[in-house]
């Protein structure tokens, strides 16, 4: 089986390399999707979309323009960073 990950993130804006990731200037994780795929099949074998809640951050209307996760949006169907993968990636 020849299995491949695809994912894409969305975020608040681009991070500032200079700076601790820790920083309150740097960007936050909006949406985090993947798909794991068989390329011989072309079948999905898993998936998944999240969207972070903002928790003291906003999305900024220029990025919103670009993604379309406005910070409205993103109150009302994301889940707390807490609970997100990304939240315990070692950065």
């Amino acid at each position: 089986m020849n299995i491949k990950l695809f994912y894409d993130t969305e975020t608040t804006g681009l991070p500032d390399f200079k700076a601790p990731s820790e920083s309150a200037h740097q960007p936050h994780i909006v949406q985090l999707a993947a798909l794991l795929v068989d390329m011989d099949t072309r079948e999905t074998i898993q998936s998944m979309d999240v969207i972070c809640r903002p928790d003291g951050w906003t999305i900024p209307d220029e990025v919103a323009a670009v993604h379309g996760i406005t910070t409205e949006h993103a109150a009302e169907v994301g889940i707390p960073e807490s609970m997100t993968p990304f939240h315990f990636l070692d950065y």
